[in-house]
C-alpha cells in the first residue's frame, strides 16, 4: 500500500506540533499562501508577475543551493 499524507486546510501551529511534527508526520498545509500580499500582488493571471519581480528585486543578490553537494550539514551554497 503506497503511503498518504494528510491535506489539511489551514492548519494551526498548536495542530501542526501536536500532530505532525512531534511524530514526525508529513502533512501538507493548504491555503495559507493565499492570505501572503506576495500571492496577490506578484501574481498576473496565474502567472508570476516577472516584471514587478525584476522591478523589486532584481539587483538583489541571493543564494542558491547546490542540492546534490553537501558542505557539512548542508548544500553547497553559491550567491
Amino acid at each position: 500500500q503506497e503511503p498518504t499524507v494528510d491535506r489539511r486546510h489551514k492548519l494551526n501551529y498548536d495542530e501542526f506540533w501536536s500532530q505532525y511534527m512531534l511524530v514526525n508526520k508529513p502533512v501538507l498545509i493548504q491555503g495559507l499562501a493565499s492570505e501572503w500580499i506576495a500571492s496577490r500582488e506578484w501574481v498576473q493571471e496565474g502567472r508570476p508577475n516577472f516584471d514587478l519581480l525584476k522591478q523589486l528585486f532584481g539587483a538583489d543578490e541571493v543564494s542558491v543551493a547546490h542540492c546534490e553537494t553537501r558542505s557539512y550539514s548542508d548544500q553547497y551554497r553559491q550567491t
